[in-house]
């Protein structure tokens, strides 16, 4: 297992190290801008876990402003251990997928990164699993700098730190951005006395989410935890579906989303059939909101849980402890009839009855002893 897993510290090696590895494996470079700042091309060829041409060494090897392009039709790379990158400070690294997936092989994270700035797009990365001991986890994590991942599938990962963060996406310190992307399948889970849990999770800075899909996932957290979970900076989730996900955690808990600290934006979110459960803080099923304002528009929030088991704030769809949320154009409702299926041999019947209005609906009158039906309306959380 590789040690440097979770280590906050960039390592720091002499610039000129990076720069005869970069001529080492013949990449294109060029020179200019201030100070002589160097923009270099690296070109993925093979699926090796390491060794020239891999994704490994592009990674490591990065300094100044690079940019690694997986050769197309590689199929999967599997790691061997985590890719922990670059070796030089003051780093942006930009990796174009081009349709690769990582395979994790196991290991409790895939992709860590020191450096100042990450994208990778077009990706598939699954596999994720074993436990990290006294380090954070993640199929990708940031530290301190800028992490943006779109075009991707994350699935089939089970993620575990032991005393620190988890998530399948986990960005610790900088701002986190995630476009159109699926995740389903994964599990984050932290134990011990402290170690926050998510799918999507960002610590300390912005969380942007666009046009994604977040379904049939499940999280288990020491701290907080939540299917997307932001602490510390603003929440913007836009275009995207949240489904059928649950949350259980020792602290405050969102079954679909907890935004702590800089106020939330939902635009045009599915966000239904999520569940959570918190062990002594506060509880939503739908949105958690704490320390900041809440914008609700075009969204559909409807069948979610929540329970809570200590002293805190429970409520099924939208708990907004500081502030009354704006909602407009959203649908917000507990009903939950349609978050369940009946499977028959034949076909899949879902089980939807008539939507309830604020109308007493008169009982028809089939025998002498017949009970008068009251429709009641739907309450929102």
């Amino acid at each position: 297992m590789n040690s440097l897993v979770g280590v906050r510290v960039r390592p720091k090696y002499l610039v000129a190290l990076g720069a005869a590895i970069v001529c080492s494996l013949g990449v294109a470079a060029s020179f200019g801008g201030a100070a002589g700042a160097v923009t270099t091309t690296v070109n993925v060829t093979n699926n090796h876990d390491s060794g020239p041409g891999s994704l490994r060494d592009a990674l490591v090897a990065a300094t100044g402003t690079t940019i690694v392009n997986v050769s197309a039709g590689l199929g999967t790379i599997t790691l061997a251990s985590p890719i922990v990158f670059p070796n030089a400070d003051s780093t942006t690294v930009t990796l174009h997928g081009n349709g690769i997936t990582i395979n994790a092989n196991g290991n409790p994270s895939a992709l860590v990164s020191n450096s100042s700035s990450f994208s990778f797009d077009d990706f598939t990365l699954t596999g994720v699993g074993g436990s990290s001991a006294n380090t954070s986890a993640a199929g990708i994590e940031a530290f301190d700098g800028a992490l943006a991942v779109s075009n991707c599938s994350l699935h089939g990962n089970a993620i575990h730190a032991s005393g620190h963060d988890a998530g399948a996406v986990l960005s610790e310190g900088g701002p986190l951005t995630v476009s159109s992307c699926s995740f389903s399948g994964n599990s984050a889970r932290t134990d011990g006395e402290s170690g926050d849990a998510g799918v999507v999770v960002s610590e300390g800075s912005a969380l942007n989410l666009s046009g994604c899909t977040v379904t049939g996932n499940h999280t288990v957290g020491a701290g907080d935890g939540a299917t997307i979970l932001s602490e510390g900076g603003a929440l913007v989730v836009s275009t995207c579906k949240v489904t059928h996900n649950t949350v259980s955690a020792g602290g405050d808990v969102g079954g679909g989303a907890d935004s702590e600290g800089a106020g939330t934006t939902f635009r045009d979110v599915t966000d239904t059939c999520n569940a959570a459960t918190s062990n002594g803080g506060d509880a939503a099923g739908g949105l958690l909101n704490e320390g900041g304002s809440a914008t609700i528009s075009g969204s559909t929030i409807v069948g979610n849980t929540a329970s809570s088991s200590g002293d805190g704030t429970v409520k099924n769809q939208i708990n907004s402890r500081d502030t009354t949320p704006a909602i407009s154009g959203s649908t917000v409702s507990d009903d939950t009839s349609t978050c369940t299926t009946t499977t028959t041999t034949t076909t899949t019947v879902r089980v939807q009855p008539e939507a309830t209005t604020t109308t007493t609906v008169a009982p028809v009158a089939v025998a002498p002893a017949a009970v008068p039906v009251v429709a009641e309306p739907a309450t929102a959380g």
